[in-house]
């Protein structure tokens, strides 16, 4: 077996055994090597044992010591060098007792991390006025005095003075009666626009439900976290391609745990406006809802089967209304079964084949107006020779300045696309 050469490395400390417990270095230089174990354990007779590569140290294994302060230590390198050096044994304080007067806190609401203390109580707290006692272990707190009543209404901090009287460690500190716990992510704003809602499930999967269709392959995402969460500041939200789903953020929880998410591909959140059955709609076979749109303050319902020649419009209650003017319809046989609103409200329907040989485009401005020509084409200009039938059709803009109009040919992957631009 080949061993390496370590004749050139210099002599140091690679682990420490504290009560039997093995410890990397949090830290190793020249000066000092640190390493940083749990809360709240007591150094005072610590039972420790060192690791030494390339040399030995001035140090007996498996004894007792006071390991509170650094101890100094002496390094002696296999290349003749001698180190003096430090190793400093890193405890952080740990709370003990917290006690609100006039109140019981359960300890599954005291939530600590590294850097925090976040406490939660009933929702009737009058945060305004709490006298507060709390004990640490391992260390001295600096900057605060039990038992005084102080305003918890906005976020409070403190230091506390490490067990070996050097360390300070700085806790936000905060009493709330919002629930606080692991992470989460309770709400994305995409490209400006607020989620309804995000579902996240048990493999930390987080999905958006928004209220709006966009281009959501280069988006900038802000996350509100769940309270007292941290974000990832790595994490900067910016030109994200969501519709690869494996956009990934890490957030701390309260309780000081990190979690990774992974933001799933958006999804439409669409609450229905009213529901009914087939049955309760006048006209509607089953299962014969072929078209939808919205011209304030109507909804309006294409219907496979009806004997009208146009479609119905309800209310936003679902009780119908009338069926749309049929007034300058030109239309043999079945009526219009297609159509579609912009966004100022017209109305654009066609019947499901472009029959005859000029097929036609019809445009109601409102549900009550007369139907209008808007768009007549003769079907070889479509690049048909027979008649097409359509599978659906839709509005992008507004009829009235610029739109886009498409219509999706059935059992096919063709879409027939119409340009509608205002004249100047």
């Amino acid at each position: 077996m080949m061993m390496k050469n370590r004749a050139y490395e210099s002599v140091q400390i690679v682990g420490v055994k504290v009560n039997n417990e093995l410890y990397t270095p949090s830290s190793v230089s020249a000066a000092e090597t640190t390493v940083l174990i749990p809360a709240g354990v007591d150094l005072s007779k610590a039972k420790l044992q060192l690791l030494v590569i390339n040399g030995t140290a001035n140090f007996v294994n498996d004894q007792e010591y006071d390991a509170r302060k650094p101890l100094d230590l002496t390094l002696n390198g296999f290349d003749g060098t001698t180190v003096q050096t430090k190793l400093r044994i890193q405890s952080p304080p740990k709370l003990v007792s917290f006690i609100i007067e006039g109140m019981t806190v359960p300890n599954s609401d005291i939530h600590t991390g590294e850097e925090s203390l976040i406490v939660q109580v009933p929702e009737e707290t009058d945060l305004t006025a709490l006298k507060v006692t709390m004990e640490y272990i391992n260390g001295t707190i600096m900057d605060f005095q039990n038992g005084v009543t102080l305003d918890y209404t906005n976020p409070r901090s403190f230091k506390i003075k490490g067990i070996d009287e050097e360390t300070i460690y700085t806790y936000e500190f905060i009493i709330t009666t919002e629930k606080v716990g692991p992470a989460s992510i309770k709400a994305m704003t995409i490209n400006g626009i607020e989620t309804d809602y995000v579902l996240t499930d048990d493999k930390n999967v987080a999905v958006p439900y928004i209220p709006a269709l966009m281009d959501f392959t280069s988006v900038n995402v802000e996350l509100t976290a769940g309270f007292g969460n941290k974000i990832d500041e790595s994490f900067t939200g910016q030109g994200l391609n969501l519709m690869n789903g494996n956009n990934k953020v890490s957030i701390k929880g309260s309780n000081g745990v990190t979690t990774e998410f992974t933001i799933d591909i958006p999804q439409i959140s669409a609450e229905p406006v009213f529901k009914k059955d087939y049955t309760e709609l006048a006209g509607f076979g089953s299962d014969n809802l072929i078209s939808v749109g919205i011209s304030d303050p109507y909804i309006i319902a294409g219907n496979h089967s009806s004997t009208k020649k146009t479609p119905a419009y309800f209310d936003y209650t679902g009780n119908k209304i009338e069926n749309l003017n049929e007034t300058g319809l030109s239309i043999a046989g079945h009526g219009i079964r297609l159509m579609a609103t912009d966004d100022k409200g017209n109305i654009l329907g066609t019947s499901l084949a472009l029959s005859g040989d000029k097929p036609v485009l019809y445009r109601w401005s409102n549900v009550t107006a007369e139907a209008k020509e808007f768009i007549s084409y003769d079907k070889s200009a479509l690049g048909e020779s027979a008649t097409p039938r359509l599978a659906g059709i839709g509005i992008m803009g507004d009829l009235d300045g610029d739109a886009t109009i498409v219509a999706t040919k059935a059992q096919s992957v063709d879409v027939y696309v119409w340009k509608v631009t205002m004249e100047s």
